[in-house]
Parts: C-alpha cells; structure tokens; sequence
C-alpha cells in the first residue's frame, strides 16, 4: 500500500499544486541554509511492508497508527481506494509515481539554484530594508524580467524567510503578489496568511505584518 509520503502528491497533483509540491517528501534534506544541520527521514526509504517484516525479523515489536486506516482522511481514500484502481493501469504505479516525484525534485534543485540568484539580483540595497520586518526589498523591474518559473520560487522563498516559514502560502497567494510586479502604478497590497501581506511602492516589493 502507499505510505503516507506516497499520498501526498498524489492529492497535492489533485490541487493542482506545482512541481514543488508534487515531488513528495525527501528522505534526507538540509534543515540549515549552510547545510550543516540534516534531515533525515529514514522509513522513507523502505515500503512499510518492508519495515513490518524488519521488524517481525528482529522480533520487535510495532504499533500501528489507526489514523492510517480510517477512510475520512483523504490520505487513506487514496492508499486504499485510488491505490487499487491506478494498480489497474499499471501494476507497478507506486514505482512509477516515486521516479516521477525523484526527477521533480531533481529538477526543481536546479531551478531553485537559479532562483537564489534571481533574489539576490532583485533584493536592494541592505539600507532600504523594511525597518520593522527587517526583511530586504525586492526591485520590480528584476523580478517582472525574469521567467515565471524562477520568479515564483524566489517569491515564495522571499516570503517564507519574512515569516519563518512557508506554512499556508498557496499558489494563489504568489499570484497575487505576481500581480504587483503589472503595469506602472504603486501602493497595491497582496495579501498572505496569517495576517501578513506584500506591498508595492516605488518600483519596490515590500513585506509586510498586521501591526505595522
């Protein structure tokens, strides 16, 4: 059966998320900007079935979580009812989704490479910094030049520095702040989760909290 790392894309693919989303969890990831603290989520490497057997072997014993097979959760419908109905496509589908999900990743490392570069070309000068959110500004100009792909990555992470995380940001909410970089007129506001938005003002992205 799908894990529940399995599930994930398959119902962020149903929400029409972006590649981001759809290249699942990852085993092993940097939880540091320089790298120094890691990750690592070591039952992803192996199927649960595999895990049990390993634990049947050892003769230790395990738990099992009855939240994994109550249907109301939209993870489980989609282990224990799509899983099945997919499997009739393609026997093999869970291999398949899982290679899908690695060159999705692979691939979004390299775009996100890129789009570090592009923040960093459209972050101003470190006196122009918001003064109470201490987050830098971003150049108009740059961001509206740069390819849709890479420009949302680097919003996204932009956004995700401001606020200590990325928890609740939507595709919607980066098309929204997409939507500032239009046209010529200033003093717009976009607004994101948890009370915080991003505001357009003199050719430059500001971030911004409730109680500015």
């Amino acid at each position: 059966t799908l894990s529940l790392h399995d599930a994930l894309p398959i119902l962020r693919l149903m929400r029409g998320s972006s590649g981001l989303g759809l290249g699942g969890i990852e085993a092993v990831r940097a939880l540091s900007k320089d790298g120094k603290i890691t990750l690592v989520r070591p039952l992803l490497w192996a199927r649960r079935s595999e895990t049990e057997d390993y634990c049947r072997h050892r003769k230790q014993e395990f738990l099992l979580d009855e939240m994994n097979v109550d249907e109301r959760y939209s993870r489980v419908k989609v282990r224990r009812q799509l899983l099945p109905l997919m499997e009739s496509f393609n026997s093999r589908v869970v291999e398949a989704l899982s290679r899908t999900a690695t060159l999705l990743r692979e691939d979004g490392a390299v775009l996100q490479k890129n789009a570090a570069e592009l923040l960093k070309n459209a972050t101003v000068p470190v006196e122009a910094r918001n003064s109470k959110t201490k987050t830098p500004l971003l150049d108009v100009q740059v961001l509206s030049r740069a390819p849709a792909a890479l420009r949302r990555r680097a919003l996204r992470q932009w956004i995700a520095d401001a606020r200590g995380n990325a928890r609740r940001l939507e595709m919607a909410h980066l098309v929204a702040v997409e939507r500032l970089l239009e046209g010529e007129a200033g003093e717009r506001v976009a607004e994101l989760p948890n009370g915080s938005r991003v505001r357009r003002r003199r050719g430059r992205l500001e971030f911004e909290v409730e109680n500015d």
